[in-house]
Protein backbone atom coordinates (compact mmCIF):
# COMPACT_ATOMS: atom_id res chain seq x y z
CA UNK A 1 0.00 0.00 0.00
CA UNK A 2 1.20 3.43 -0.90
CA UNK A 3 -0.37 7.05 -0.06
CA UNK A 4 -0.92 9.73 -2.60
CA UNK A 5 -1.17 12.88 -1.98
CA UNK A 6 -0.13 16.02 -2.54
CA UNK A 7 2.49 16.22 -0.48
CA UNK A 8 5.57 13.84 0.58
CA UNK A 9 5.73 12.72 4.12
CA UNK A 10 8.91 12.08 6.22
CA UNK A 11 8.93 10.62 9.55
CA UNK A 12 12.76 11.23 10.61
CA UNK A 13 14.40 9.69 13.75
CA UNK A 14 13.24 6.45 13.63
CA UNK A 15 15.37 4.61 16.41
CA UNK A 16 13.12 1.57 17.69
CA UNK A 17 11.68 -1.77 16.01
CA UNK A 18 8.37 0.23 18.03
CA UNK A 19 9.10 3.43 15.39
CA UNK A 20 9.37 1.46 12.77
CA UNK A 21 6.08 -1.04 13.39
CA UNK A 22 4.24 2.73 13.77
CA UNK A 23 5.09 4.23 10.65
CA UNK A 24 4.44 1.25 8.91
CA UNK A 25 0.76 1.24 10.19
CA UNK A 26 0.64 5.03 8.90
CA UNK A 27 2.96 4.81 6.26
CA UNK A 28 5.03 8.41 5.52
CA UNK A 29 6.60 8.45 1.94
CA UNK A 30 9.73 8.04 3.76
CA UNK A 31 11.26 7.40 7.04
CA UNK A 32 14.56 9.31 8.30
CA UNK A 33 17.67 7.27 10.28
CA UNK A 34 19.96 9.94 12.12
CA UNK A 35 23.95 8.79 11.66
CA UNK A 36 25.25 12.32 12.24
CA UNK A 37 27.32 12.46 15.64
CA UNK A 38 25.75 14.46 18.39
CA UNK A 39 22.27 14.20 17.65
CA UNK A 40 19.92 12.16 20.21
CA UNK A 41 18.33 10.60 17.89
CA UNK A 42 21.51 8.79 16.26
CA UNK A 43 21.52 5.35 15.57
CA UNK A 44 24.79 2.92 14.46
CA UNK A 45 24.50 1.45 10.85
CA UNK A 46 24.00 -2.08 12.49
CA UNK A 47 20.85 -0.94 14.32
CA UNK A 48 20.04 0.92 10.87
CA UNK A 49 20.19 -2.27 8.65
CA UNK A 50 18.10 -3.65 11.70
CA UNK A 51 15.30 -1.47 11.22
CA UNK A 52 15.33 -0.94 7.15
CA UNK A 53 15.10 -4.90 7.26
CA UNK A 54 11.06 -4.23 8.91
CA UNK A 55 10.47 -1.16 7.25
CA UNK A 56 7.34 -1.33 4.77
CA UNK A 57 9.63 -1.79 1.35
CA UNK A 58 7.65 1.26 -0.44
CA UNK A 59 9.10 3.62 2.72
CA UNK A 60 11.98 4.73 1.28
CA UNK A 61 14.83 5.14 3.97
CA UNK A 62 16.61 8.14 4.53
CA UNK A 63 20.18 8.73 6.03
CA UNK A 64 20.76 11.58 7.70
CA UNK A 65 24.47 12.95 7.97
CA UNK A 66 26.49 16.44 8.81
CA UNK A 67 30.27 16.67 7.73
CA UNK A 68 30.73 13.07 7.84
CA UNK A 69 32.91 10.40 5.95
CA UNK A 70 31.68 10.29 2.40
CA UNK A 71 33.27 6.56 2.54
CA UNK A 72 30.54 5.82 5.27
CA UNK A 73 27.94 7.19 3.65
CA UNK A 74 28.60 5.22 0.55
CA UNK A 75 28.75 1.67 2.33
CA UNK A 76 25.61 2.06 3.82
CA UNK A 77 23.65 3.12 0.31
CA UNK A 78 25.43 0.07 -1.33
CA UNK A 79 24.91 -2.35 1.72
CA UNK A 80 21.13 -1.88 1.15
CA UNK A 81 20.62 0.52 3.99
CA UNK A 82 19.62 3.77 2.75
CA UNK A 83 17.88 4.81 -0.54
CA UNK A 84 18.71 8.56 -0.30
CA UNK A 85 21.01 11.02 1.48
CA UNK A 86 20.17 13.96 3.50
CA UNK A 87 22.94 16.57 4.04
CA UNK A 88 23.02 18.90 7.34
CA UNK A 89 26.23 20.13 7.33
CA UNK A 90 29.11 22.57 5.46
CA UNK A 91 29.31 19.69 2.66
CA UNK A 92 30.66 21.34 -0.63
CA UNK A 93 28.90 20.82 -3.76
CA UNK A 94 31.51 18.74 -5.42
CA UNK A 95 30.61 16.34 -2.32
CA UNK A 96 26.70 16.90 -3.40
CA UNK A 97 28.35 16.05 -6.80
CA UNK A 98 30.24 12.87 -6.11
CA UNK A 99 27.10 11.49 -3.58
CA UNK A 100 24.48 12.13 -6.37
CA UNK A 101 26.20 9.37 -8.49
CA UNK A 102 25.28 6.56 -5.70
CA UNK A 103 21.73 8.11 -4.81
CA UNK A 104 19.33 11.30 -4.67
CA UNK A 105 20.68 14.16 -1.97
CA UNK A 106 18.56 15.61 -0.06
CA UNK A 107 20.50 19.39 1.07
CA UNK A 108 18.95 21.08 4.20
CA UNK A 109 19.33 24.80 4.22
CA UNK A 110 19.41 26.76 7.83
CA UNK A 111 16.87 29.69 7.20
CA UNK A 112 17.32 33.28 8.67
CA UNK A 113 16.63 35.26 5.39
CA UNK A 114 15.94 35.42 1.39
CA UNK A 115 20.13 35.15 1.56
CA UNK A 116 19.85 31.45 3.04
CA UNK A 117 16.84 30.68 0.53
CA UNK A 118 19.21 32.21 -2.56
CA UNK A 119 22.14 29.70 -1.33
CA UNK A 120 18.85 27.11 -1.42
CA UNK A 121 18.11 27.99 -5.00
CA UNK A 122 21.78 27.38 -6.21
CA UNK A 123 22.44 23.90 -4.68
CA UNK A 124 22.52 20.80 -7.07
CA UNK A 125 21.39 18.73 -5.30
CA UNK A 126 18.34 16.74 -5.80
CA UNK A 127 15.76 18.30 -2.93
CA UNK A 128 16.57 21.30 -0.91
CA UNK A 129 15.48 20.92 2.81
CA UNK A 130 14.34 23.90 4.42
CA UNK A 131 14.80 24.25 8.02
CA UNK A 132 15.04 26.10 11.10
CA UNK A 133 17.94 24.28 12.36
CA UNK A 134 18.68 20.78 12.72
CA UNK A 135 16.77 18.89 15.06
CA UNK A 136 15.83 22.31 17.06
CA UNK A 137 12.35 21.53 16.83
CA UNK A 138 11.01 25.48 16.08
CA UNK A 139 9.87 27.17 13.03
CA UNK A 140 11.62 29.27 10.86
CA UNK A 141 9.78 32.44 9.16
CA UNK A 142 7.30 30.56 6.58
CA UNK A 143 6.73 33.88 4.58
CA UNK A 144 9.91 33.66 3.23
CA UNK A 145 9.42 31.17 0.92
CA UNK A 146 7.14 33.57 -0.70
CA UNK A 147 8.46 33.22 -4.22
CA UNK A 148 11.07 30.25 -3.46
CA UNK A 149 11.28 28.90 -7.33
CA UNK A 150 11.73 25.35 -6.67
CA UNK A 151 10.57 22.19 -4.97
CA UNK A 152 11.00 21.85 -1.35
CA UNK A 153 10.79 19.91 2.18
CA UNK A 154 9.42 22.06 4.85
CA UNK A 155 10.97 20.89 8.23
CA UNK A 156 11.39 22.55 11.97
CA UNK A 157 8.52 22.60 14.15
CA UNK A 158 5.99 20.94 12.35
CA UNK A 159 3.50 18.95 14.45
CA UNK A 160 -0.31 17.46 14.08
CA UNK A 161 -1.60 20.97 15.16
CA UNK A 162 0.31 23.39 12.95
CA UNK A 163 0.58 20.67 9.62
CA UNK A 164 -2.48 22.17 7.87
CA UNK A 165 -1.12 26.02 7.91
CA UNK A 166 2.21 24.43 6.42
CA UNK A 167 0.48 22.29 3.88
CA UNK A 168 -1.11 26.25 2.75
CA UNK A 169 2.42 26.59 1.54
CA UNK A 170 2.31 24.01 -0.61
CA UNK A 171 5.99 22.71 -0.45
CA UNK A 172 6.91 19.13 -2.14
CA UNK A 173 7.37 17.90 1.34
CA UNK A 174 7.20 17.93 5.02
CA UNK A 175 9.51 16.65 7.31
CA UNK A 176 9.05 15.83 11.40
CA UNK A 177 10.64 14.47 14.03
CA UNK A 178 10.00 16.03 17.42
CA UNK A 179 6.26 16.62 16.61
CA UNK A 180 5.50 13.37 16.66
CA UNK A 181 7.09 12.26 19.68
CA UNK A 182 6.13 12.51 23.73
CA UNK A 183 8.86 13.04 26.18
CA UNK A 184 11.48 12.44 23.36
CA UNK A 185 10.14 9.27 22.40
CA UNK A 186 8.31 8.85 18.89
CA UNK A 187 4.55 8.55 19.59
CA UNK A 188 2.26 6.35 17.60
CA UNK A 189 -0.57 8.50 18.43
CA UNK A 190 0.97 11.69 16.71
CA UNK A 191 2.34 9.95 13.91
CA UNK A 192 -1.30 8.97 12.81
CA UNK A 193 -2.62 12.81 13.68
CA UNK A 194 -0.47 13.70 11.76
CA UNK A 195 -0.67 11.90 8.48
CA UNK A 196 -4.43 12.93 9.12
CA UNK A 197 -4.29 16.73 9.08
CA UNK A 198 -1.60 17.11 6.70
CA UNK A 199 -4.63 15.12 4.64
CA UNK A 200 -2.66 11.87 3.90
CA UNK A 201 -4.09 8.70 3.44
CA UNK A 202 -3.38 5.00 2.10
CA UNK A 203 -4.54 3.62 -1.02
CA UNK A 204 -3.41 0.79 -3.16
CA UNK A 205 -0.37 1.55 -4.85
CA UNK A 206 -0.40 3.43 -8.24
CA UNK A 207 1.11 0.74 -11.53
CA UNK A 208 3.04 3.88 -12.16
CA UNK A 209 4.05 6.69 -10.08
CA UNK A 210 3.38 9.67 -11.66
CA UNK A 211 5.67 12.56 -10.76
CA UNK A 212 5.39 16.33 -12.22
CA UNK A 213 8.36 17.49 -14.24
CA UNK A 214 8.43 21.40 -13.42
CA UNK A 215 11.17 22.38 -11.11
CA UNK A 216 15.03 21.21 -10.33
CA UNK A 217 15.58 17.59 -9.58
CA UNK A 218 11.81 17.30 -8.93
CA UNK A 219 11.20 13.87 -11.45
CA UNK A 220 14.80 12.95 -10.60
CA UNK A 221 14.64 12.93 -7.08
CA UNK A 222 11.82 10.34 -7.20
CA UNK A 223 12.61 8.61 -10.19
CA UNK A 224 16.23 7.46 -8.63
CA UNK A 225 15.08 7.35 -5.39
CA UNK A 226 12.05 4.62 -6.50
CA UNK A 227 15.23 2.95 -8.58
CA UNK A 228 17.68 3.05 -6.01
CA UNK A 229 14.98 1.55 -3.13
CA UNK A 230 14.13 -1.11 -5.73
CA UNK A 231 18.18 -2.31 -6.04
CA UNK A 232 18.45 -2.35 -2.52
CA UNK A 233 15.58 -4.65 -2.03
CA UNK A 234 16.49 -6.77 -4.76
CA UNK A 235 20.06 -7.04 -2.78
CA UNK A 236 18.88 -8.07 0.24
CA UNK A 237 16.43 -10.74 -1.03
CA UNK A 238 20.02 -12.12 -3.11
CA UNK A 239 21.98 -11.89 0.18
CA UNK A 240 19.19 -14.14 2.03
CA UNK A 241 19.18 -16.94 -0.22
CA UNK A 242 23.19 -16.96 0.19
Amino acid sequence: MERRGIMQVKFCGLRTMADVEAANRVHPDMAGFVFAHGSSRRIDARTAALLRSRLDPSIRAVGVFCDQDPAAIEELVKNGIIDMIQLHGQESEEMVRQLRRLAPVIRAFRIRSVLDLEAARKTRADMVLLDAGAGEGKTFDWSLTAGFDRPYILAGGLTPENVRIAAALQPWGLDVSSGIETRGRKDPGKMQAFMEAAGCRRIPAPKREMVRQDGMGWARFLLLAASTATGNRKDRKGDSRK
